[in-house]
């Protein structure tokens, strides 16, 4: 345990030094009393997915869209279980005809993110099976093959799933450690997103 904490300690430390945002005051308080350990969470995503390595570097997406307009994309990088803001980008979507299509604007990152190198440890996707699927096939086009999962929402938070692959799935609240650190992530790149959607938004208004 001691040594654990030596190690959370390290990085949060590391992590003001090279410009990392630091978690919010609350869940900064629990991995400082050992209650929330970000190594834990890791070590959990390694053995679900029978990695042989621990995975350092998780990249989480969202995508943030009004009725079809002004469409963008987050994604947000965390080094070790702690969100590096130096990595942070945005990406600006094409307005489709059609209007919101969750599908069709994942696919278009996916496709874009994945035409850059270095790639992370695993892709974190906010959304179901099907969203999962997309990554699948984004990752088979392009012949990539980078460990991935997602959170599957729901309306209650304890039902919320961990989706591994298409035959397995996890309860989140499950895995404390690793809900926190999921949900972190997840939380991090919807606000990163809507960002840059409100934005977008505010020119338009402001043109009109």
């Amino acid at each position: 345990r001691d040594g654990k904490t030596h190690q959370i300690q390290s990085t949060m430390q590391m992590g003001s030094k090279d410009g990392m945002v630091l978690l919010n005051d609350s869940l900064l308080k629990l991995v400082k009393e050992g209650t929330v350990a970000p190594q834990e969470a890791l070590l959990k995503i390694q053995e679900l997915l029978k990695l042989t390595y621990t995975p350092l570097v998780i990249e989480g997406f969202d995508v943030a869209v009004f009725q079809g307009s002004s469409p963008t994309a987050s994604l947000v990088t965390f080094k070790e279980g702690f969100p590096a803001k130096e990595s942070y980008k945005y990406f600006h979507l094409k307005e489709l005809p059609e209007g919101n299509n969750d599908f069709k604007m994942l696919e278009e990152v996916f496709n874009r993110r994945l035409l850059q190198k270095p790639y992370p440890d695993i892709f974190l996707i906010d959304g179901g099976l099907p969203q999962w699927l997309v990554m699948k096939k984004c990752q088979h086009f392009h012949d990539v093959h980078i460990p991935f999962l997602a959170i599957a929402k729901a309306r209650k938070e304890k039902e919320e799933r961990i989706i591994l692959n298409e035959q397995t799935t996890y309860l989140l609240k499950d895995f404390f450690h690793l809900s926190k650190l999921l949900m972190q992530i997840r939380d991090e790149s919807h606000r990163f997103a809507r960002k840059l959607h409100h934005k977008k938004e505010s020119k338009r208004y402001f043109k009109s």
